[in-house]
């Protein structure tokens, strides 16, 4: 397997009351991920951290909604749209490791 790049990122699942049913309450989960270093395009830092983009384009059918101008009613059109992965790193430490992978 190529080099990987691995980072914890954060999610929201619902809590579980304690007979196991979900609430309407969130709670912080940290997952860990993975991207390919050498896919990066560039990153831009912001207050919560940093955003990388991926050179990993690809096209993605979407259903947009499209009234018809006859009817009025609401039909769905399919649109081919352009997408690039975008990866969010929030943690301080997946910060510091990104930043010295381009050290060099």
């Amino acid at each position: 397997m190529k080099k990987l790049f691995f980072y914890k990122r954060k999610t929201y699942v619902p809590k579980k009351d304690e007979e196991g049913k979900e609430t309407s309450e969130r709670e912080v989960v940290w997952m860990e991920d993975s991207f390919n270093p050498d896919y990066v395009i560039r990153s831009m830092g912001f207050t919560n951290g940093i955003a990388v983009l991926l050179d990993d384009g690809h096209e993605m059918s979407e259903e947009e909604p499209v009234r018809n101008k006859k009817s009025g009613a609401i039909e769905y059109q399919r649109k081919r749209a352009y997408h690039q992965s975008e990866i969010h790193l929030e943690d301080p430490n997946d910060i510091e490791r990104f930043k010295l992978l381009s050290i060099y």
